[in-house]
C-alpha cells in the first residue's frame, strides 16, 4: 500500500468541490454547492425521483478570482450527487447562484399534496 494523507489534507488535488450541504426547512429541503468562480451558465441542477445532481461545466477563461477572495472554480467538470430524503416536487425547484454559491430550493411533495387537498376542500 501507498503512502497515505492525513484525512483532512490532500483533497484538493483530487479536484472535487469544496461542500454540499443539505437543511430540512419543514415544507422544502434547501441544498447549498460552493462552486465559487463557476461559469453560471454551466450549471445544472436536476432531480430524478429523489436524486438530486448537480453538474458543472469546464468554465473558459477561469484564471480570475471568485468574489471573496476564493481561487477560481478550475475544474474541467464538476459532478456531485444526492439521494434525498423524501420525495420533492420536481416542477417547482429554485435555483439561484449568487457569490459562488448554489442554492437549490426542493419544496416537499407530501407537503406539496397538503397544500393541494386544502384548496380542493375550500
Amino acid at each position: 500500500m501507498g503512502p497515505s494523507l492525513p484525512f483532512d489534507r490532500g483533497w484538493e488535488s483530487l479536484g472535487i468541490s469544496s461542500s454540499m450541504n443539505v437543511e430540512d426547512r419543514g415544507s422544502e429541503f434547501v441544498v447549498t454547492v460552493h462552486l465559487p468562480g463557476a461559469d453560471r451558465s454551466r450549471i445544472q441542477a436536476e432531480t430524478q425521483g429523489r436524486m438530486l445532481s448537480v453538474v458543472v461545466g469546464p468554465a473558459k477563461g477561469a484564471d480570475s478570482r471568485a468574489p471573496g477572495g476564493e481561487a477560481p472554480f478550475e475544474h474541467e467538470s464538476f459532478h456531485s450527487r444526492l439521494l434525498l430524503p423524501e420525495p420533492v416536487d420536481e416542477d417547482r425547484m429554485q435555483t439561484e447562484y449568487s457569490e459562488g454559491v448554489l442554492t437549490i430550493r426542493l419544496p416537499k411533495k407530501s407537503v406539496v399534496a397538503d397544500e393541494a387537498n386544502a384548496e380542493k376542500q375550500d
